[in-house]
């Protein structure tokens, strides 16, 4: 089992689980790299991954010992280039899971991306994909993502998979996807980032315990007389919670 939740063990093994030198093993004794390369089979079957290797500062709906995103975590990530790069490399394996991938066009010579663009894979079929539907476990999976990637520093990701996945509504497969799962997909990309997706009424925004993480980022605009990515608003309806 792994450490309970909300002990510093827990949380300090999401950064060694992430360091490239030392890919710590998560509780059922697979490594990032292992679970980056289960094929696409196993990644749809496996239930007990996607909550290590996409962490949320909230607890999960279906893996409640899953380690959690503390202040710690969340300052080593936006702090290291190494963990943010090992989180981009889980994100690519994704895409490429469900059939997109990133615009060549997006990636410069140093691989850093600027105006990044992700598109249906070349030979990919999106509507053979199982999450090309009106509900699909997936979906949940999805809302993770996008708001893994905000909260770790990878904002531009997470707006560009946003993005791509209303074109895939709209143009690609009009109308197969859940209204419901569209919403928590757009509050995963627009809320602020203290308030979770499957929070209904926003002035309860710190049912989750999440008063640390804007204390941070209000520290940090204030800090750079900015205002950081994860500030966004956008209002949405009340609907069932939709947690993984």
């Amino acid at each position: 089992m792994s450490a309970p939740r909300g002990t510093e063990d827990s949380q300090s093994f999401l950064i060694r689980f992430y360091d490239p030198s030392v890919h710590a093993p998560n509780a059922y004794n697979r490594t990032l790299p292992q679970l980056l390369s289960l094929p696409d089979s196993k990644l749809e079957s496996l239930h007990n991954y996607i909550q290590t290797v996409f962490p949320l500062s909230e607890q999960s709906g279906v893996l409640f010992d899953a380690p959690l995103i503390d202040a710690t975590v969340y300052s080593a990530f936006r702090s290291r280039t190494d963990l943010r790069n090992e989180l981009r490399n889980s994100f690519h394996r994704m895409l490429r899971f469900y059939g997109l991938h990133i615009s060549e066009s997006s990636l410069a010579s140093n691989g850093e991306i600027g105006d990044m663009s992700i598109m249906p894979a070349p030979g990919s079929n999106l509507k053979s994909q199982p999450w090309i539907s009106r509900f699909n476990h997936n979906h949940m999976r999805i809302t993770r993502i996008i708001r893994c990637l905000r909260i770790l520093g990878l904002e531009l990701e997470a707006q560009a998979f946003h993005a791509a996945l209303k074109n895939v509504d709209q143009k690609v497969c009009p109308g197969k996807i859940g209204k419901t799962s569209l919403m928590y997909w757009a509050r995963a990309a627009k809320r602020p980032l203290w308030i979770a997706p499957d929070v209904d009424d926003e002035a309860d925004w710190d049912v989750d315990g999440l008063s640390w993480l804007r204390e941070k980022i209000e520290h940090s605009r204030n800090e750079d007389g900015n205002s950081l990515a994860g500030e966004n608003e956008q209002g949405d309806e009340k609907s069932d919670v939709q947690s993984s």
